[in-house]
Order: C-alpha cells, then structure tokens, then sequence
C-alpha cells in the first residue's frame, strides 16, 4: 500500500519550523557568548559560557522536535 501524500503546510507553518529550527538556536548561543565569554563565573567549577553551551544543546533538540511536530509530520 502506497504511502498517502500530505498536503504542503501552509506559507506560516513553513516560517514557523524554520524560526524554530535554525533561528532561536542560532540565537540561543550567538546572543550571549560576547557576555559570557570573558566572564569570571563558574558553576562547580565550569566557566559559565561552557555550561551555556551545554544547556543549548537540549534546547536545539526540543526546538528540531517542536518543529517537527507543527509541520505535522510532513517534512
């Protein structure tokens, strides 16, 4: 049985994966490094933009998986 063919998403629901997709990571971790990159704070140890970066890596994820989501499973 052949698989069915979905509907592309509406013009909004395209703009919207892609904001979640690309743009709020992209953001998440280009926006703060200038502040905390220099920065003399650490937690346990860790500077604070290393665990900056880290803590962006679930955010990616859920946002990749938000986005596929809304598109409703039609890629």
């Amino acid at each position: 049985m052949p698989d069915p063919v979905l509907p592309e998403p509406a013009p909004h629901i395209r703009h919207a994966r892609l904001f979640l997709a690309l743009i709020v990571p992209a953001i998440a971790v280009l926006v703060p490094m200038p502040f905390l990159y220099g920065s003399e704070r650490a937690v346990c140890g860790v500077p604070v933009a290393l665990v900056w970066l880290f803590c962006c890596i679930p955010l990616t994820t859920l946002c990749l998986y938000l986005a596929e989501r809304l598109s409703g499973g039609n890629a």
